[in-house]
């Protein structure tokens, strides 16, 4: 279930940030070809845009170069334990990636036509859009599943180091509707007052008995 889900979650995002790649092409053409000549002082000269039209061989450069530098540089793997931040992370070393590449691309094809600056606003304005577009997409998925309840619910067996690592792991990921009940005691003795480690708040310790309970309340 959990595989299915995330394949799905990576699809969703991967045809997300296509879509906000797409647009920021032309908007990076109208930065470049308008905006940027009117900002440049007046001993820069910016060699001329050549119409829009002239572009969709990069265009489609793009939109196939970007998305499988993201997917060897992992920006879609365990997106269910990711945070903002690390996401944010992520976009930056795809955009810088991207960049290179196909600025390396436009070199050995010898297509010197194409400005170098407009690569560079493409990536600016992918990095801005993909940035927000993160943001947002995480805030919409957040808000959807509060109104849904749509959570997925963590029993951790054992008291250990191991699972006070993995109850660290879900808390990083409550943004992404992960939620821990507890701690199971399955080991012989007492059982614990409760798990030491550096946890967002604390959790019961249940016998092993309260499983079969807790199993028919939370799925």
């Amino acid at each position: 279930m959990f595989a299915r889900r995330a394949q799905l979650r990576s699809l969703i995002f991967t045809l997300y940030d296509l879509a906000l790649t797409a647009l920021a092409f032309p908007l990076a053409y109208l930065l470049r070809a308008y905006l940027l000549p009117q900002l440049a002082a007046s001993w820069v000269q910016l060699p001329a845009m050549y119409p829009f039209s002239e572009y969709w061989p990069l265009l489609v450069g793009v939109l196939l170069v970007w998305p499988a530098t993201a997917y060897l540089l992992g920006t879609y793997r365990a997106l269910e334990l990711r945070a903002l931040r690390q996401m944010l992370a992520d976009i930056t070393r795809l955009v810088a990636v991207a960049v290179v590449v196909t600025l390396a691309g436009l070199y050995l094809l010898k297509l010197q036509y194409i400005s170098r600056l407009f690569v560079l606003c493409i990536g600016v304005v992918a990095w801005v859009l993909l940035s927000v577009g993160r943001w947002v997409l995480l805030r919409v998925e957040s808000w959807l599943r509060e109104k849904l309840e749509r959570y997925h619910y963590f029993l951790i067996v054992g008291t250990g180091w191991e699972a006070r690592e993995l109850a660290q792991l879900i808390e990083a990921g409550e943004p992404q509707g992960l939620r821990l009940i507890g701690f199971v005691h399955a080991g012989a003795g007492p059982a614990p007052a409760a798990v030491p480690g550096e946890l967002r708040r604390s959790y019961p310790v249940l016998p092993l008995a309260q499983v079969p309970a807790i199993l028919h309340q939370h799925v």
